[in-house]
């Protein structure tokens, strides 16, 4: 299922960036789950501008091995352009324990 992005999903706030700096950089897999269990959500361009990351479908795959309960939606821009988007909720992450 395709969601329409909104403007969170490709654009990056300062709050953003300062959220990302706070995190302690140990690893990307590190500052990636530590984003996401922030209630954040992560898409690729984000994870490259706020992490280094380019290839975060690989970080997700490596995560969830590790037993993080990481869920993707499928998001459309306005270009028509497709483009994954990476989240935990609380109920997924209920689910996990």
């Amino acid at each position: 299922m395709s969601t329409t992005a909104n403007d969170t999903a490709t654009s990056f706030s300062y709050d953003e960036f300062k959220i990302a700096a706070s995190i302690p950089y140990e690893s990307q897999n590190r500052s990636i789950i530590t984003w996401l269990q922030r209630g954040k959500r992560l898409t690729g361009l984000k994870a490259i501008a706020l992490f280094g990351c380019l290839s975060l479908s690989k970080r997700v795959s490596e995560l969830r091995k590790q037993g993080y309960p990481i869920e993707k939606r499928m998001l459309v821009l306005p270009s028509g352009k497709r483009i994954a988007e990476y989240y935990i909720t609380s109920k997924s992450a209920t689910n996990e324990q």
